[in-house]
């Protein structure tokens, strides 16, 4: 099985979009062991299946798990993206974890990938919705200055209501 198919399968698999995906139907950790006999077998996964992954886990609330399987990526490859990165700072940000994804920012930006507007958006929803405004004001000041709009921010909800703790 070539490298293109097996990443395909798996991505197919893992995130089938409904409820056969393993995610909905097994355990994270039954993740796990299919994604460990896939690479035994020879089939190399790309960043994007390890996404999946990452994803899978923090939705089932195992940021853990996550933080496992990123670190060991950073180690071994592929080399984590944006949304791998974002996908974990929206996870810690929806935990209360938030200097924790501003840290996480710090090593993104030390290995060379770029933030984005998601990146931006999700670290200021979750600087609102911790009570943090003023660190959320600076965020919003620097954003601006360069050149990301407030027009081109999105927000979970109804972003009147932080200035109420909802």
């Amino acid at each position: 099985m070539g490298k293109l198919y097996s990443s395909l399968i798996f991505r197919s698999i893992v995130n089938g979009g409904s409820n056969l995906s393993i995610f909905h139907s097994s355990s994270s950790n039954s993740v796990a062991t299919h994604m460990n006999a896939l690479i035994e077998k020879g089939c190399a996964l790309d960043i994007r299946s390890h996404n999946i992954i990452i994803n899978g886990y923090c939705k089932a609330k195992r940021l853990d798990k996550a933080m496992e399987l990123f670190d060991e990526i950073t180690q071994n490859g592929p080399i984590p993206n944006t949304v791998a990165y974002n996908t974990l700072m929206q996870s810690m940000c929806q935990l209360g974890r938030v200097s924790t994804a501003f840290e996480l920012l710090v090593k993104m930006c030390a290995s060379g990938q770029v933030s984005n507007l998601v990146t931006c958006s999700i670290l200021l929803d979750g600087l609102c919705k911790s009570g943090k405004l003023e660190e959320a004001l600076k965020l919003f000041r620097a954003m601006r200055t360069v050149g990301i709009s407030s027009k081109q921010l999105y927000f979970k909800g109804n972003p009147t209501s932080y200035r109420n703790g909802e």
